[in-house]
């Protein structure tokens, strides 16, 4: 877990008071990509384990929504609701909720009627846009609707 400026540490109070602190992306006066206390992305980026201390509270912040907006959530196995998070994860919460007949079709327990859905829509072949933007991303989560399996 990436560490916090320890109260007594003076040279971190003073860079944190001279760079101040933002914490959503902001091009700096040089028009380098920033972050947090003055984190260049656009030189520095981040390292393989401040991604995936990111990635980790991500997917628990999915976790939590779902199990606090989407009532059948909790009723799913767990391939199925690994499944909405990878879907949740992707589009976002707010997203994923407009997808109300696929959502239906779970709640119902139609997992073949889901699976479809997710897939369908008003593409040129009948493809969701969801389909459209992450192509066999949206095959395997379909799968793991249709039939409670892991892929892969």
């Amino acid at each position: 877990m990436p560490r916090r400026p320890r109260k007594d540490n003076k040279l971190e109070r003073m860079i944190v008071r001279h760079e101040g602190e933002e914490l959503m992306p902001y091009t700096d006066t040089v028009g380098k990509l920033t972050i947090g206390v003055g984190r260049n992305l656009t030189d520095r980026g981040i390292s393989r384990e401040e991604s995936r201390y990111l990635f980790g509270r991500d997917v628990r912040i999915v976790q939590r929504e779902l199990k606090t907006r989407l009532p059948l959530y909790t009723g799913l196995d767990e391939v199925r609701q690994a499944a909405l998070v990878d879907l949740g994860f992707n589009m976002g919460l707010p997203t994923l909720m407009t997808f109300k007949k696929t959502l239906g079709f779970l709640g119902r327990g139609n997992y073949d009627a889901a699976a479809d859905e997710l897939l369908s829509g008003t593409g040129p072949n009948g493809e969701s846009q969801y389909y459209l933007q992450v192509g066999a991303r949206a095959e395997e989560i379909s799968e793991m609707l249709r039939t409670g399996e892991w892929q892969q």
